[in-house]
């Protein structure tokens, strides 16, 4: 979407969703199958594969893991 902000420094595997509103800063690595609903914000974050992230999620300096699912509103 035209409002998804993305670093030139990050890392996104092939078949990740990626919501409206979305920012992915920093050494940010996204793996393959994760879904981003929308209105997140990670920063120097790795997201292990089939991960889905609600709406409204906030991360810094995190791993999330394998199919793991986090929100909404999380901080």
């Amino acid at each position: 979407p035209s409002t998804t902000y993305i670093d030139r420094t990050v890392e996104i595997a092939p078949g990740v969703r990626i919501g409206p509103n979305t920012t992915i800063k920093g050494v940010s690595k996204i793996e393959a199958g994760v879904v981003l609903e929308g209105n997140c914000c990670l920063i120097d974050c790795t997201v292990k594969a089939n991960t889905f992230i609600k709406f409204f999620v906030r991360a810094e300096k995190s791993t999330l893991g394998e199919g793991s699912q986090v929100g909404p509103f999380s901080h």
